[in-house]
């Protein structure tokens, strides 16, 4: 049982420092964020749900993992070019083997913070900006919720905007505290997302990146491709849906944005 618990610690790290870029917080259902700001004394709350199951088969044992997240972001805009943002998850871990389940637990994750500052907006539609971002271990690290170590980041940001659409890069590093012997403590992020106007209130979102991976000897990097759709229901309510397929796993995308 331990085992299998810190095997589920070590899935869910790397989900925990993902919400360094994806929750802190591109238009979701996007992982790439955008330069967008709120503008002065203007907010805006998400709230996100994320669905995710793995399953597989070795020496005769199934083991089918599964995790979900329901995420509530407000950011308030200090500025017209400056936002402070926090991000507070619960998360549903659970696992079987042969269908008998193994663990099923569920609580609060860690809290990230974030500031975005975007310095520069050019005429034809190009904006720069930066965001740091740190992430606090509010989380029952034992129990597989969060990493049990402050985290912190920094993001450089490009938007393109134009009359059919958006281009957006993300460029970002974090400082990843060791948990164990095997993790590293450099990861680098790099990401691209764009989106086409359907309609006047229809918005095609796609977006692909990929991070250093978290564990020294391995090879590969993690990488990860998104669709989805973001409806206007008005100027200030959105309705989003997506599907991000990453290496082992698929998950489904959900979530309701709005702004006052």
């Amino acid at each position: 049982m331990a085992h299998m618990l810190t095997f589920f610690q070590k899935r869910w790290s790397i989900g925990a420092l993902l919400l360094l870029y994806s929750d802190a917080f591109g238009a979701y259902p996007l992982v790439t964020d955008d330069t967008a700001t709120q503008g002065t004394r203007k907010f805006q709350l998400e709230v996100k749900g994320e669905f995710s199951n793995n399953q597989q088969t070795i020496h005769g044992v199934t083991t089918r993992e599964t995790l979900s997240t329901l995420t509530q972001t407000l950011s308030c805009g200090i500025s017209d070019n400056l936002d402070i943002t926090i991000a507070l998850p619960w998360q549903w871990n659970s696992m079987q083997d042969n269908d008998i389940t193994r663990i099923s637990e569920n609580g609060v994750s860690d809290v990230t913070f974030e500031l975005k500052w975007r310095p520069l907006t050019s005429e034809d539609g190009i904006s720069l900006a930066v965001k740091p971002v740190v992430s606090i271990p509010t989380g029952d690290s034992k129990r597989g919720f969060g990493r049990g170590k402050l985290s912190e980041g920094v993001a450089a940001i490009a938007t393109h905007q134009g009359r059919l659409g958006a281009l957006h890069c993300n460029l970002g590093y974090t400082h990843n505290p060791n948990i164990n012997e095997e993790s590293s403590n450099n990861i680098w992020h790099i990401s691209f997302a764009t989106e086409l106007n359907l309609s006047s209130n229809l918005r095609s979102v796609i977006d692909f990146g990929m991070d250093r991976t978290e564990t020294r000897v391995a090879i590969t990097h993690p990488a990860y491709f998104l669709g989805g759709f973001i409806y206007s229901v008005s100027d200030h309510l959105d309705l989003d849906l997506g599907l991000k397929n990453e290496q082992t796993r698929s998950t489904l995308l959900a979530g309701i944005t709005t702004r006052f």
